[in-house]
């Protein structure tokens, strides 16, 4: 079962984490794009996931959860963000979340290190199930496009 004292820990300091993964985002030569983008729009990304963590840890409805990153890759492929760069922001953001749990953790008890344990398995396949979506996205988005040039090109199909 996920940790309730943790994921509240995350929520409450959402801020903190989003800071640390746009100061990492900044830096990495792997997120370019994200170098123009202001810190307050990596904010609010950050804020999408963090703030109700624990709605999609516990009770997240999974087609929602497709629903909305198969969206956002879609917008991010039509703004002609690289895929890979939409995919290694999540990265940061999770790691950012990981290493702030990491680093306020209570102690070393076996409870509090085994609600660790649980809330990091149920990050890793929130985070995943979130690229996928970014990845269906941007898949659907070149489909989409495809087929728009085509029609352009030969008009549309009778």
């Amino acid at each position: 079962m996920v940790s309730a004292r943790l994921t509240q820990l995350i929520e409450s300091n959402w801020r903190e984490i989003a800071e640390l993964a746009a100061r990492r985002l900044a830096a990495d030569p792997r997120s370019s794009n994200y170098h123009q983008m202001k810190p307050a729009e990596i904010h609010d990304r950050a804020y999408e996931i963090l703030h109700n963590l624990s709605f999609w840890l516990v009770a997240g409805d999974r087609v929602e959860l497709h629903r909305r990153y198969v969206a956002l890759g879609q917008i991010r492929c039509a703004e002609g963000m690289p895929a890979m760069q939409v995919v290694r922001k999540l990265q940061v953001i999770k790691q950012a979340v990981r290493e702030y749990v990491r680093d306020h953790r209570m102690g070393p008890d076996v409870v509090e290190l085994h609600g660790e344990y649980d809330l990091t398995s149920a990050l890793d396949l929130f985070f995943d199930e979130a690229i996928y979506g970014i990845v269906k996205g941007f898949e659907l988005q070149w489909e989409f496009d495809e087929d728009r040039m085509d029609s352009v090109l030969n008009g549309p199909s009778a």
